[in-house]
């Protein structure tokens, strides 16, 4: 079988959606009214040859959009993941509806020596889990709407014992009852979090662009803006591009201590359900002068060029150094994370990994930015906890999570207590020494 991902057009509605709807069996039109569920930028998975869609895959991600509140991204992640297991499966000539917990565990061992073509590097184990995560959930689905007669990991079964050369093995949670092991995936020695060091902030910041502030800079301010609002806060990068300039300006005046904080309700979330988070008033100042400053430069010459037919709602546009045609336009999260290595490449922040060179047939270093934009979330999260030093442990973990946005503060401790242990020392006065070195907090 030939495959391909296709996405919905983001100006979808249901007469769009409507011939999408009839190439459906009959089987699978009663789980769900596709017109009603299927958004813009929906990503599904669809047989190449007669563009179709793989019906139960299709099924299964309206089902996660509809029921489970999961965004555009996340669905585009998990109909990634059935896509290449549906290639795996179709390329040994397997039924999808005949799968046991052994074929997973091949396909386990298939993508513990997978190189991947974006980084040209081995798998990590995480990467791993959640690969494997969204499949196992997928035949639970299945089990749970008829699709399939037995449970891929009936209730209280462990998938398999412990391989000899395995130290640690995962326990993959999502879609499952607390407490059941499925022993799919080894951990590994994966590291742990990266975030980013008080002294790699200054570089960073110093690289990223020029503080919307300083009368002097001749330097763009979006990117370092966008940088600050992400390590203040703990947002998403997509979060952070999601704002608009009327959320911003709603606040209102920044209060005169730029470390006072204010409350920002976020629309655009992981789960896609609203959170609203504490953002320092320097942020905010900075993003409103950001705003009355570059921004409305930006914004005035698209118009005037007729770029743009009116001022987009996108608090981030694309400013004076894109191409033409783009100007003006919303910010996007590639052209982000672009900036992003760019101001690593300047302020030498660099560090060497292994990868595989195709043309080659071998295995050679290369140099790579040091940190990815998601790291300045982690950075957030370590540094906070330290912020709250005067607090119960539990009471820091549960005001870290709500901030993050995860469900419980379980999740949120145990995905950052080995790099609080670690950086303590390091971290300690991250926000004093640097973040109120970069907005300050005397009065204006």
């Amino acid at each position: 079988m030939r495959l391909m991902m296709l996405t919905s057009s983001t100006d979808v509605d249901r007469s769009h959606a409507e011939p999408l709807a009839q190439t459906l069996s009959s089987d699978f039109d009663e789980l769900f009214d596709i017109k009603d569920v299927v958004p813009g930028g929906f990503t599904y998975v669809v047989d190449g040859e007669t563009m179709e869609p793989v019906e139960q895959v299709l099924a299964y991600l309206v089902d996660s959009r509809k029921l489970r509140a999961n965004n555009n991204k996340t669905i585009k992640t998990k109909a990634d993941h059935l896509y290449e297991w549906w290639l795996y499966i179709s390329e040994l000539g397997l039924e999808w509806d005949e799968i046991d917990k052994y074929n997973i565990v091949d396909y386990r061992d298939r993508l513990l020596v997978h190189i991947s073509p974006k980084t040209r590097q081995v798998l990590k184990p995480s990467t791993i889990r959640t690969r494997i995560a969204t499949i196992v959930d997928f035949y639970r689905w299945a089990f749970q709407t008829k699709l399939v007669r037995n449970d891929i990991l009936p209730k209280g079964e462990a998938l398999i014992a412990p391989p000899t050369d395995a130290t640690f093995l995962a326990y993959i949670r999502q879609g499952e009852p607390r407490g059941q092991k499925n022993e799919f995936v080894p951990r590994g020695h994966e590291a742990g979090i990266e975030y980013v060091s008080p002294e790699e902030l200054e570089k960073l910041f110093t690289h990223l662009g020029a503080d919307p502030r300083d009368e002097n800079g001749l330097r763009p301010n979006r990117n370092w803006v966008i940088a600050l609002t992400a390590a203040s806060t703990g947002m998403r990068l997509f979060e952070v591009l999601a704002l608009t300039k009327w959320q911003i300006i709603a606040l209102g005046d920044p209060p005169s201590n730029a470390r006072e904080l204010m409350k920002l309700t976020l629309s655009v979330t992981k789960n896609s359900a609203p959170r609203t988070i504490l953002i320092p008033g320097g942020v905010v100042d900075r993003l409103r002068v950001y705003i009355d400053g570059e921004r409305d430069r930006v914004v005035k010459a698209a118009l005037k060029a007729g770029l743009i037919r009116r001022d987009p709602t996108s608090l981030f546009v694309n400013g004076p150094f894109c191409p033409d045609k783009y100007l003006g336009r919303p910010f996007k999260e590639k052209r982000a994370e672009e900036a992003f290595a760019a101001a690593h490449i300047d302020a030498g922040l660099l560090k060497t990994v292994t990868i595989y060179d195709e043309t080659r047939c071998e295995w050679i270093k290369r140099t790579i930015p040091k940190h990815v934009f998601h790291h300045l979330r982690h950075t957030y999260a370590v540094t906070a906890y330290h912020s709250y030093s005067t607090l119960p442990d539990q009471d820091r973990w549960i005001k870290i999570q709500v901030q993050l946005g995860h469900k419980s503060f379980k999740t949120t401790r145990d995905t950052y207590l080995r790099a609080v242990s670690i950086s303590e020392a390091q971290a300690r006065n991250m926000y004093v020494d640097v973040l109120k070195g970069i907005i300050g907090d005397d009065p204006r």
